[in-house]
C-alpha cells in the first residue's frame, strides 16, 4: 500500500518549516529528565529541537521513509511503529508528543 508520507519524506521538512519549539516545551512542561516519544513524529522535524530539553528522545511513525529522513538528519532513536501498537512497556515516557 502506498503511504503519502512516503511520497512526501524527501521534501516533507522545506514544505511544513520549522515548529514553534517555545510553545510546545511549556505544553509538554519541559524541561524533564525523562523520556519523550514523538508519536507519528516522521521526520524529526519537531523532535529534534525539543532534544535538548529530555533525557531521552524516540520518534516514531510508521512511514519508512520518513524514518530514513529522520537517521539521515540525527541520532534520535527512530522506531517505525503504529501508535496503536508501540513496542514499549507502559509508563516507560514521561511525556508523548502526538
Amino acid at each position: 500500500m502506498l503511504d503519502h508520507f512516503d511520497i512526501l519524506a524527501p521534501v516533507y521538512d522545506w514544505l511544513i518549516g520549522l515548529p514553534n519549539p517555545a510553545r510546545l516545551i511549556a505544553l509538554l512542561r519541559l524541561p524533564t529528565d525523562g523520556w519523550l516519544l514523538d508519536a507519528g513524529g516522521g521526520t524529526e522535524r519537531v523532535a529534534a529541537r525539543l532534544r535538548p530539553f529530555v533525557g531521552g528522545l524516540i520518534v516514531s511513525d510508521q512511514s519508512r521513509q520518513m524514518l530514513r529522513r529522520a537517521r539521515e538528519k540525527s541520532t534520535l532513536h527512530p522506531v517505525q511503529a503504529q501508535v496503536q501498537r508501540l513496542p514499549f512497556r507502559d509508563g516507560f515516557f514521561d511525556r508523548i508528543l502526538v
